[in-house]
């Protein structure tokens, strides 16, 4: 019986979920049209920043560029922009040692 439930209970938070998601990709893409900017889904590598700044430098005609070429370009534009981007982090990822870590992971992680 209570099992029961907690199923119950993880299918109605599942629609839930589900219904958040719609909502937000229907804001999104309605964001998108009044920009006349077309929404692309990536490949669910991990690679979802490089793939849309390699998209980004296609539309304005610049292409060719391999994906580590353009991480090693982003790391280093994100490092010399830290102050802006370190908002976006916890507080342990602000600390020096954590933060080279994930400017490396941009720099070398795998992929095309």
């Amino acid at each position: 019986e209570q099992e029961e439930h907690n199923i119950q209970v993880a299918l109605a938070q599942t629609a839930k979920d589900a219904d958040a998601r719609k909502v937000a990709r229907d804001t999104l893409n309605r964001r998108a049209r009044l920009h006349n900017l077309v929404i692309k889904e990536t490949g669910g590598d991990g690679h979802c920043l490089q793939y849309s700044v390699q998209d980004q430098l296609a539309q304005q005609g610049i292409v060719g560029q391999t994906m580590q070429v353009l991480r090693t370009a982003m790391t280093a534009f994100i490092g010399d922009k830290a102050e802006y981007f370190q908002q976006f982090l916890t507080a342990e990822e602000h600390e020096s040692k954590a933060w080279k870590g994930l400017l490396a992971d941009i720099r070398h992680s795998v992929g095309n």
